[in-house]
């Protein structure tokens, strides 16, 4: 186990993937001070009880993700803006709030090796990524080059940087970080992405017919 200096946030964080944060508060600043003299890390956890910017420290679920610090920019009034890419996972064994920000002794977590039937679904999770980038680059505002979009050839890593695409509740990404069989992994995702795929297209065809029935009635 190790000690280690701990983010609650609303948001769920997986390995591979990068988060952007913008660092205000005087407890995380002298978080993040203490991190770029060191070694650049810390661990994202979601926020199971409380708030981030509340007094007191939120309660936050048992595994998260170590962040490394890539990028930083601080401001003449003390605050950061920082770029962190997720390296690997951890669980919380004991809290410690010593300081003003919250720390944790935790522990390392493995993945277990991908099978071959896990590894023949590489292909068709990446279809099903794609076609749901596709829908919600038709229904919103979100514009994405699809076409030079490259997916990572890890069937971890491929369903990590899935699972931060999905545009679903931060509990349900949270369920996905804390599984170690990669299968399950794989067949979770999966699910979860032809869930909210036929629920996209839905809501894409509903705002359609709605705006035909306004500019009718206009």
């Amino acid at each position: 186990m190790y000690m280690l200096p701990l983010f609650p946030l609303n948001t769920v964080l997986f390995p591979g993937t990068p988060i952007s944060l913008h660092i205000f508060e005087p407890r995380y600043k002298e978080m993040v001070h203490t991190c770029l003299e060191n070694d650049r890390v810390f661990g994202v956890v979601l926020i199971r009880h409380g708030q981030e910017t509340l007094p007191g420290h939120p309660d936050p679920y048992p595994v998260g993700c170590l962040a490394r610090i890539v990028h930083s920019e601080k401001l003449e009034d003390g605050r950061y803006h920082l770029t962190a890419v997720g390296e690997e996972r951890f669980r919380i064994r004991r809290l410690d709030g010593s300081k003003s920000y919250l720390q944790g002794w935790v522990e390392t977590l493995n993945n277990e090796s991908p099978r071959l039937s896990t590894l023949r679904r590489i292909r068709p999770l990446t279809a099903l990524v794609v076609e749901y980038l596709r829908m919600l680059s038709r229904i919103s505002d979100l514009h994405l080059d699809i076409e030079r979009l490259q997916m990572p050839e890890d069937p971890v890593m491929l369903i990590y940087l899935a699972a931060s695409l999905l545009q679903i509740p931060p509990h349900e990404k949270q369920s996905l970080l804390e599984l170690d069989n990669t299968a399950e992994m794989m067949h979770m995702v999966e699910r979860m992405y032809r869930r909210e795929t036929v629920v996209t297209a839905f809501t894409g065809e509903i705002d359609a017919a709605s705006a035909r029935r306004a500019a009718w009635l206009n």
